[in-house]
């Protein structure tokens, strides 16, 4: 009995001792694939940046700031970066895509906008400023490549009242164009200040105001020749420094400017909203075709062919104001758009154009 006891005993033991070493040497199997794999995923070709290339210093505030970065690959195989993360809005990377040859340095250029996202930092004489940027290839792991570039913002030295100029509705074509003033004051000494824009768009004057050497006043006239519609361009303020400092030179101070030409004759409203109903009624609303200055005639109205909108003119009306009564379908549920054309002609105009109107409408079920 004793001798059964025993060999069951033995057997047992042996088992376990077995399970043990079994258990043992799967765990080291698999430390050393995990270690491997990590291993591999470690000698994957990687992109480095010097230290000095990802600081650049104490800078003036300016919207587009050039900075170059030099991306080397260490490794031994070619490495492609798909494209270009960053921690922000301000930053744009020119190529967005390339391939690093192994051992080789490739430039990048960054294009930066350090003007500051609120008052109390823009207040700050100088402020810090850093971005992220994380290079996305074939063969990094997620988080492997991350690069901070940073550096110091000084306090652009220039006060410009307004800070943006829009013409608003001022640009009628056929009448004269009014010009805007921006007033500009420097906060260090300067001997004079330059201006220019792009001279398709408009003309630029800068006059001295008084005696005061560093306060100016430039005039902003767009060209007369602009087609109708919306156009946005920079003027560029150069102040003159008296003393000029190796590495401290200013930028141009850009001031945007909207200028939207208009054509004499317009729609009120230019989006007719008829509103909701159900399928197969119908919807109506007015709409106004107005002159600005001088009288028109509408030679025809346009229309999407689609559209099931009826359009009927309203009658005494002065040569200067067309009212149209405008009935819509409702073919088709949830909300619609369409629209048409007011062809019109002004009295001693040369050639006829058009005024557009949108048309929207909510369509619900029976």
């Amino acid at each position: 009995m004793n001798s059964e006891v025993a060999n069951s005993a033995s057997t047992t033991l042996s088992r376990v001792v077995l399970s043990l070493l079994a258990i043992g040497l799967g765990t080291t199997v698999g430390v050393y694939f995990l270690s491997r794999r990590i291993s591999e995923g470690r000698a994957r070709p990687a992109l480095e940046i010097a230290a000095s290339a990802l600081d650049f210093g104490e800078v003036w505030d300016q919207r587009s700031f050039p900075w170059t970065l030099p991306i080397r690959n260490a490794s031994n195989e070619p490495v492609e970066v798909l494209e270009f993360k960053t921690s922000c809005g301000c930053l744009s990377v020119e190529p967005e895509s390339l391939v690093v040859p192994p051992g080789e340095t490739v430039p990048v250029k960054l294009m930066l906008n350090l003007n500051a996202k609120n008052r109390q930092k823009a207040s700050l004489c100088v402020r810090d400023f850093d971005v992220g940027l994380v290079p996305v290839t074939k063969s990094s792991l997620p988080g492997q490549t991350r690069w901070k570039l940073h550096g110091y913002v000084r306090r652009y030295p220039l006060v410009t009242s307004p800070a943006r100029v829009d013409f608003g509705e001022a640009l009628v074509v056929g009448a004269s164009f009014p010009s805007r003033a921006v007033d500009v004051h420097c906060l260090i000494p300067i001997t004079g200040l330059t201006a220019e824009c792009d001279e398709s768009m408009a003309t630029v004057h800068v006059e001295q105001i008084a005696d005061d050497t560093q306060s100016y006043r430039v005039e902003i006239l767009p060209r007369a020749d602009l087609s109708v519609g919306e156009h946005m361009f920079d003027v560029s303020l150069k102040p003159l420094l008296r003393a000029r400092q190796p590495g401290r030179e200013l930028p141009p101070f850009q001031v945007e400017v909207t200028a939207h030409v208009l054509t004499d004759v317009y729609a009120v409203p230019s989006m007719l909203w008829l509103g909701a109903a159900k399928l197969g009624e119908v919807l109506d609303g007015t709409v106004a075709i107005a002159a600005r200055s001088r009288p028109f005639r509408v030679l025809e109205v346009r229309q999407n062919e689609e559209a099931q909108v009826e359009v009927a003119r309203i009658e005494g009306v002065d040569a200067k104001t067309h009212v149209f009564r405008v009935m819509q379908r409702v073919a088709k549920g949830g909300t619609q758009r369409g629209g048409m054309e007011f062809i019109v002609q002004e009295e001693g105009g040369s050639e006829p154009y058009r005024v557009p109107v949108s048309v929207c409408y909510h369509g619900l079920p029976k």
